[in-house]
């Protein structure tokens, strides 16, 4: 399968960014995530004290943001719901060069836009398991 076009992660970003101008949007995005893929959020809950309580919540927003990157690719409303099965077969290796290798735009949004090293590896693992989901 093609990788998401740097054109189209531009355009889901700039998107993003004018719902920001909403106060609640932050919160509505977090909240779709969490409720699209229950066992991602069991898995953010785990690693929450590698994370941090805004740690968690960064990556479930940034989560949402690449969730409508591979909502628009595919033209669907959802995405499969990703399971402990999809998330551990997307641990195996290197992910974080998996990630940058099948969707480098993607890998360039999080590396650009994701300060913490911890967030970044979930949020690879999220990309890697929703890529190989297709």
């Amino acid at each position: 399968m093609a990788a998401i076009p740097e054109e189209l992660v531009a355009v889901v970003v700039k998107d993003v960014s004018s719902r920001m101008e909403n106060p609640q949007y932050a919160q509505l995005a977090v909240g779709q995530f969490v409720q699209a893929q229950p066992v991602v959020s069991q898995y953010l809950s785990a690693k929450s004290e590698k994370l941090g309580g805004e740690g968690v919540i960064h990556t479930a927003f940034h989560g949402e943001l690449l969730s409508e990157c591979f909502r628009r690719y595919h033209a669907r409303e959802e995405l499969p719901v990703l399971g402990f099965e999809e998330l551990d077969q997307a641990s195996q290796g290197d992910t974080a060069a998996r990630f940058r290798e099948l969707e480098p735009a993607l890998a360039d949004y999080v590396a650009s836009n994701v300060d913490e090293d911890e967030v970044k590896k979930v949020l690879a693992l999220v990309a890697v398991a929703l890529h190989q989901s297709f």
